[in-house]
This record gives structure tokens, C-alpha cells and sequence, in this order.
């Protein structure tokens, strides 16, 4: 599974559509591979869903994040795990051995 977690400071960023970059990451049963940081190119609300699909992401981590934000990432076919914060290597590997805590999707 291929995911990006909205990183600010190598920790989950608290709102995605503000964070300095994403870190990409292919998941498999023995860890996370292909481990990648690029800088958040910026601009409107379908702007960053259409780049993380061009990447072949299928799986968002953030902090908070905006319901058009959310609307256009399943529009992509692009599932959301709000909510998250923490180190993101321990995020990826909690979510590889499906321990992730995480609560809503949405910024107050």
C-alpha cells in the first residue's frame, strides 16, 4: 500500500493542506519501503489530491485536515486517517502492524 503522511519536522503534520512536504511509503507485511520526502507543491484544495495521486498514493496520514480536502482525496480514490500525530517513521510502522491510533477526519 502505497501512503503519504502530511510531515512537518519529520513528525504528522496538524493540517494537511499547510504542511511543508509529504513522506511517501510503500507498506509491506516486513516494513515500510521506498521511504521518500517531497516538499508540498502548494495550491488549492484539489491541487495536492491530484499530486499524491499522480504518485500512486492510495492511503493519506494527517493531523487535521479539511472537509474539501477529504472530499477530494476520495475523489481520487484516496482513503483518510485523521487525526494522527507523532513521529512518522513510528506512524508508519504502526500502521504496518495495524496498531495506529487515530480518531476523526477534520480540522476544528
Amino acid at each position: 500500500m502505497k501512503v503519504a503522511v502530511a510531515t512537518a519536522d519529520g513528525k504528522v503534520s496538524a493540517h494537511f493542506g499547510h504542511c511543508p512536504g509529504f513522506t511517501f511509503a510503500t507498506i509491506e507485511a516486513d516494513g515500510a519501503r521506498e521511504v521518500e520526502y517531497m516538499d508540498n507543491p502548494g495550491g488549492h484544495c484539489a491541487a495536492i489530491p491530484a499530486f499524491l495521486a499522480s504518485k500512486g498514493v492510495q492511503t493519506v496520514i494527517a493531523g487535521g485536515i479539511g472537509g474539501g480536502a477529504v472530499n477530494n482525496l476520495k475523489n481520487h480514490g484516496i482513503d483518510v486517517i485523521g487525526s494522527v500525530d507523532g513521529n512518522v517513521e513510528a506512524v508508519l510502522e504502526a500502521l504496518k502492524s495495524g496498531t495506529l491510533e487515530h480518531g476523526p477526519v477534520g480540522c476544528d
